[in-house]
This record gives structure tokens, C-alpha cells and sequence, in this order.
């Protein structure tokens, strides 16, 4: 069963999972109140997967996807190299914020505007990709 929850245009799914999950469930909900709060009405959504964090911001995702003609463009965060939880927030805020600005977006609020497909890239791309 899927709980939905609302933080000020945030939407925040908790889905049931492996017990071990739930620290990191903890730290994923942390990571997106912290992204909501600096990046305001960006849809950004941050799921735990196989203990990973995966951010993921939806238009950027469809944008890419569309481009590269491949699915699930975000940007993992391994367990295995992450640190404390405080630590963990501020490398997720610096990877989204990273992650804007690739896409020609500025930090902060959402502004509406679109994302802009990276200059170097091109369709179908696989070298030189995470």
C-alpha cells in the first residue's frame, strides 16, 4: 500500500519495502524535504532502490529520455559511499543543484522554464554515462 503524503507542493510516496530500508526510507524523505526547501516546485522525486538513493527530476527525466531515446536519467546515490545523514542531504542538494544548472535551469524555484539538452550530447549516447 502506497501512503501520499503533501509538503507545500511536495508529493511524498512511501512505499512498503525490505525492513533494511527503513533508515534509508528516513534518509530519502530528509533528502526531499531538503530538496523542497531549496528548490521550490521543482518535481523532483527521490526514491530508495537495491540501498540507493536515486534523484530523478521529472521534466529533466522526460527531456533526456526523449532525447537519448533512453529511459531513467537521474543521478544515483550508492549506500556504500554515503556518509552521515546530514551528509548525505547536502550531497543530494549539491547533485540536484548540479543537475539543474546541466540543464540550464537555475537553482532555486521552479521558474516554468524548460530544460535545455546539454550541447555535447547526442542521441543515443552511451559513452561517458553513469
Amino acid at each position: 500500500m502506497n501512503k501520499h503524503k503533501q509538503d507545500g507542493g511536495l508529493a511524498v510516496v512511501v512505499e512498503a519495502g525490505d525492513p533494511d530500508e527503513q533508515s534509508d526510507m528516513a534518509i530519502a524523505k530528509q533528502i526531499a524535504h531538503a530538496l523542497n526547501r531549496h528548490y521550490p516546485d521543482h518535481p523532483f522525486v527521490v526514491n530508495v532502490q537495491g540501498r540507493g538513493i536515486v534523484l530523478r527530476h521529472l521534466i529533466i527525466s522526460l527531456v533526456a529520455g526523449s532525447f537519448l531515446r533512453r529511459e531513467g536519467f537521474s543521478y544515483l546515490m550508492p549506500r556504500e559511499k554515503m556518509s552521515t545523514p546530514k551528509e548525505i542531504e547536502h550531497s543530494a542538494v549539491m547533485a540536484a543543484g548540479a543537475m539543474l544548472e546541466l540543464f540550464g535551469l537555475p537553482r532555486g524555484a521552479d521558474t516554468g522554464q524548460l530544460p535545455v539538452i546539454p550541447a555535447d550530447w547526442k542521441p543515443r549516447q552511451q559513452k561517458d554515462f553513469a
